[in-house]
């Protein structure tokens, strides 16, 4: 066969097998999936007690810092809750790890070990403990799939939590932006305060911060996620996991997009703060996911880790 024949006849196969992979594949709409974003820090329970008794106290010991908290905080919550004293030790000089350690541990299978880490604790005297225990769970053998857990400020699922979008009467954490506080001491005007410490020793802020990381005389914006709801279908059977269009159900809907905001995958960046002059590491609580960060930029201390005996 001549050449140019030969090079019309792959030509003419080489597009029917595209035109099948494309009829076979289709578009996300296609496929039935239609994505949408169901994160809300607004869908919490009204606060209706105001407990007393809130323990916080830091304060440096060598090259460590010890928190004592006590899981009573100093706004309303819902309902009673108790206390449960604890000091924490965390590194008093944080510095950035080669690697990032994720704040979930989505190997786990729900027997012994450990489930993740609680983030930080906030001088509210509340630990940031964003990860729920609700994973998948397979329809036919039972099994649980950390892979795919629940977010809890989904507005999908029925998890139950506060104003501050925080539960549990005898360890009470927040999920996600403390809101009704948050509101009484921040109004955009100026650098967030300080909310605490993570677990690595840096500092965590609410997401007010300088427009120049470098410039304490920058104006003042409110710093942005850079995740968002991935497109398409999730890849699942509905059985070992879940299928259907990414809504933001699962904390696995999410994904990070470089540049996408103003923060890192951690949801931190490098900056001046008032606290911090000279600049630092710093975490932001958002609005929007992952409202409290998800991994860690630094080491974190093992009075952290959740075990599971």
């Amino acid at each position: 066969m001549p050449v140019r024949k030969m090079s019309l006849v792959i030509t003419f196969i080489w597009s029917i097998l595209i035109s099948f992979s494309c009829s076979k594949n289709g578009s996300d709409e296609d496929q039935g999936c239609t994505n949408s974003n169901s994160y809300n820090i607004d869908n919490g329970m009204a606060c209706n007690n105001t407990p007393t008794g809130s323990v916080y106290n830091l304060i440096q010991n060598g090259g460590q810092m010890e928190v004592t908290f006590n899981y009573i905080p100093t706004h309303k919550v819902l309902g009673n809750i108790t206390s449960n004293q604890r000091t924490f030790s965390f590194t008093a000089n944080p510095q950035l790890s080669s690697e990032i350690t994720q704040v979930a541990n989505t190997s786990f299978r729900g027997s012994s070990g450990y489930i993740g880490w609680i983030f930080g604790i906030a001088n509210t005297g509340v630990p940031f403990d964003p990860v729920a225990n609700e994973p998948w769970t397979n329809t036919s053998t039972g099994a649980s799939n950390y892979e795919w857990n629940l977010e809890v400020l989904s507005s999908n699922t029925d998890l139950i939590y506060d104003c501050n979008n925080a539960h549990d009467p005898s360890r009470y954490h927040y999920h996600g932006t403390p809101v009704q506080y948050i509101r009484t001491i921040e109004d955009g005007t100026r650098h967030s305060g300080l909310l605490g410490y993570a677990a690595d020793g840096f500092p965590i802020y609410y997401k007010y911060g300088y427009s120049d990381p470098d410039n304490t005389a920058s104006s003042v914006i409110a710093l942005t996620s850079s995740y968002s709801i991935k497109k398409g279908c999730r890849p699942g059977d509905g059985v070992s996991a879940p299928d259907g269009s990414y809504d933001g159900s699962y904390v696995a809907d999410y994904e990070y997009v470089s540049g996408a905001g103003d923060l890192d995958e951690c949801n931190g960046r490098w900056s001046k703060t008032p606290e911090f002059p000279e600049g630092t590491y710093v975490y932001y609580i958002t609005d929007e996911f992952p409202s409290v960060p998800r991994c860690f930029k630094g080491t974190p201390s093992e009075d952290y880790k959740i075990t599971i005996p």
